[in-house]
């Protein structure tokens, strides 16, 4: 009976660990030029949601309109994917990074490149 237990464990621990590798909440690392970050400096300059550092991550910030929402997964997933790999597309093919942060209630922080939108489409 033990040897069962122990199995099933390890088999649920195997399954977390893969489950982890499998989202999109892991921070990635930007291969922009200069010249492509501050294009995007210059398009997004003043635009509250939006801010794009030094090494090249657009961050985007969503807020809930108040306290009584929250967010569901399956919209994070969906909104940071059109985000990104939509509407920013032309500088996550450039080597950009997004990082999406829903703030708030079941908020989440999602990272998207180019290889993640090809990799990690919500709508399979």
């Amino acid at each position: 009976m033990k040897t069962i237990q122990r199995f099933g464990l390890a088999l649920s621990a195997f399954g977390l660990m893969t489950g982890c590798q499998l989202t999109s909440s892991e921070p990635l690392y930007p291969t922009a030029n200069q010249k492509t970050i501050q294009s995007a400096k210059n398009e997004f300059k003043g635009m509250e949601e939006f801010e794009v550092s030094d090494d090249g991550v657009i961050s985007f910030r969503a807020r809930l309109p108040g306290p009584d929402y929250y967010w569901e997964s399956y919209k994070i997933k969906q909104l940071s994917y059109e985000i990104s790999c939509v509407f920013l597309t032309n500088y996550v093919d450039r080597g950009m990074v997004v990082k999406s942060s829903f703030l708030g209630a079941r908020g989440r922080v999602e990272y998207y490149d180019m290889e993640r939108c090809m990799d990690n489409t919500p709508f399979e």
